[in-house]
């Protein structure tokens, strides 16, 4: 038989989902606030270079979607360009130009370029690739299923005790 949910249940799933919807109105807030503005050109090249660095991240990273005159980053921009900067900052890449304030075409056409160095750049390729799995993605099928501290499984251990 499936239990059901009591009140009591339905009323924790409800302020759950609650929580959730406000996290999501919160991070999208703040992907606002931190939204960059500038000269169309220079967004223009900066989605163009961010395009050319996300594939790096795998198969299934996103494209920053790109909208003629656009002087403003879009959101799916600026957390690729986040995400960008953390892993060449992981990397021991402080090329990267600063990403909270560039103001003029120079500028957005500097972090264009230092983002196409780094969609070029093999060994930040290479770097991004034996970087462990995140914690979204599963663990390599090699790894056994009692887990990594090498501790018996304890199914096995019963079964050896009849």
């Amino acid at each position: 038989m499936i239990p059901t949910p009591t009140d009591a249940n339905a009323d924790i799933i409800d302020e759950t989902l609650g929580l959730a919807a406000k996290v999501d109105d919160l991070e999208e807030e703040a992907v606002e606030e931190t939204a960059l503005e500038g000269p169309a050109e220079g967004i223009a090249a900066v989605v163009d270079a961010l395009n050319q660095v996300m594939p790096l991240f795998g198969p299934d990273s996103p494209v920053v979607p790109s909208e003629e005159g656009a002087t403003v980053l879009p959101a799916e921009g600026v957390k690729a360009l986040e995400m960008i900067d953390k892993a060449a900052q992981d990397y021991g890449n402080d090329a990267l130009p600063s990403i909270t304030d560039p103001t003029d075409d120079v500028q957005f056409t500097t972090l264009a370029g230092a983002l196409i160095a780094l969609a070029q750049d093999k060994t930040f390729a290479n770097f991004l690739r034996t970087l462990p799995p995140g914690p979204e993605e599963e663990a390599p099928a090699d790894v056994p299923a009692s887990g990594p501290t090498g501790a018996p499984d304890l199914e096995d251990l019963f079964a050896s005790r009849i």
